[in-house]
């Protein structure tokens, strides 16, 4: 969903899994100028869970996701991307919050492409709500929702990780390795 906010330069593909002020954040991030780049065509290469914490009132979990993608360029809004023969292979860190003390029911998964309370289809716009019965979906205190999304190499990324127990604050030892990817 990163991916496809960026290529559409908007940030309603992920308004339904990200806490507001994600998309808040996202929103004011967005390249205005043209020509802009971006990253497409995104391949996971591992994901492995750090640990969960408690912080804030927040339960938070943090995801290591190693992906590679490939470098794009457009040079107007209508125009067709341009791919630049590159690809980026980066490690990034989810972090899913939701309430302290929520539970999610079983057979529900981080995202689902259904409204839970209606059943109805997702669709890509540009609200939070359901579409057909209004349900707020991207609330905390009902699942787990995208709360940042950062290069593992941050200040915040080392913050956050060596709040786990057990991490060292060496971000790359004991950590799996980046897949190696042709480009």
């Amino acid at each position: 969903r990163l991916r496809m906010s960026d290529r559409l330069n908007s940030p309603d593909p992920v308004r339904k899994v990200a806490l507001t002020s994600f998309v808040e954040q996202y929103q004011a991030n967005i390249k205005r100028e043209w020509p802009r780049r971006y990253l497409g065509q995104a391949a996971v290469g591992s994901v492995h869970t750090y640990g969960v914490l408690e912080e804030d009132g927040m339960t938070k979990a943090l995801i290591g996701i190693d992906w590679q993608a490939r470098q794009y360029r457009k040079d107007v809004p209508d125009a067709m991307p341009i791919d630049k023969g590159q690809s980026a292979v980066a490690r990034s860190l989810l972090v899913l919050v939701r309430n302290a003390g929520v539970k999610t029911p079983g057979g529900q998964a981080v995202s689902s492409a259904h409204c839970p309370k209606c059943g109805a289809p997702e669709t890509v716009a540009d609200s939070n709500a359901c579409e057909n019965c209004g349900a707020v979906l991207n609330d905390s205190s009902q699942g787990w929702m995208m709360q940042d999304f950062l290069s593992i190499h941050t200040p915040e990324a080392a913050r956050l990780l060596t709040s786990v127990q057990g991490m060292d604050g060496d971000l790359l030892t004991g950590m799996p390795q980046a897949p190696r990817m042709r480009a």
